[in-house]
């Protein structure tokens, strides 16, 4: 494909799908087109991040093919003012810097989990504002040597879904996942709005799946009753597993929203 091909491949889409496009690429095994290496590159540069000498040789020698193109739409617009942050605790900038990094490679690499990814990036820069507002008791007070293993299990997670009778599918997404995991995990929770119940059995986020699977395993008949005959969202409470009680809320469409330890269980 040449270059003006490429271009024209870039300009017949919009900037999202031609992200998209540049991940099937990738995943396809195919070598990478210069175009794709270049939105890559001025998606670096419109968060902010420093880019490497080959990557600035890189974009001298396209910039006359491609430096036109707006690439806006290639990182979700509901996070682009968000992604940078800043903060008078410098190792709070050093390890949002690496998660925003963390969150272009896996935007490159996949796709899957961009979701989770962003979930967190938007705990992280809720909790600042409280640092930066001098509220002492949300922030900054999270286990930051716990990101990278929080991140990792992010990263690593594939969506779940659970396939009940009737053609029932419930899901657990990238962004849900996390969401369970930075409100009501100990060693990764990122305090924010509201009263967080930490879970007192689930230690990381392999534990949270397995008993995730467990409360699922256990209501799975009222589930199906209950989608059965009704599209509307599923709230159930006092799931009792070794002794705990946990509640979980699921919409409409089937996708787990919420799952928590009742607070009276923790107490």
């Amino acid at each position: 494909m040449t270059i003006e091909e490429q271009r024209q491949q870039f300009l017949s889409r919009v900037p999202s799908e031609f992200m998209q496009f540049c991940f099937d690429q990738y995943n396809k095994g195919q070598i990478e087109l210069p175009v794709c290496h270049f939105v890559k590159i001025r998606c670096r540069e419109e968060i902010g991040l420093k880019l490497t000498n080959d990557e600035l040789i890189f974009k001298e020698k396209y910039k006359e093919y491609f430096q036109d193109f707006n690439i806006s739409g290639c990182i979700p617009s509901s996070y682009q003012n968000k992604l940078t942050i800043k903060s008078g605790h410098s190792w709070i900038k050093e390890i949002v810097s690496n998660v925003r990094t963390d969150f272009i490679r896996s935007n490159e690499n996949n796709g899957k989990n961009i979701s989770g990814i962003a979930e967190l990036l938007k705990a992280l820069y809720e909790n600042l504002e409280f640092a930066k507002n001098n509220i002492s008791t949300k922030g900054p007070t999270y286990n930051h040597e716990k990101l990278w293993q929080l991140l990792d299990g992010i990263s690593t997670f594939t969506v779940k879904n659970y396939e009940l009778h009737n053609s029932i599918i419930i899901k657990l997404s990238s962004k849900a996942f996390t969401h369970i995991l930075i409100g009501h995990v100990s060693k990764y929770k990122i305090p924010r709005k509201g009263y967080q119940v930490l879970f007192q059995k689930v230690h990381n986020w392999k534990d949270l799946l397995v008993l995730i699977d467990q409360a699922i395993k256990l209501i799975e008949t009222e589930i199906i009753e209950h989608f059965s005959k009704i599209k509307r969202e599923f709230n159930k409470t006092a799931i009792l597993i070794n002794g705990n009680e946990y509640s979980i809320h699921i919409d409409k469409q089937g996708n787990i929203k919420t799952f928590y330890e009742n607070v009276s269980q923790s107490k």
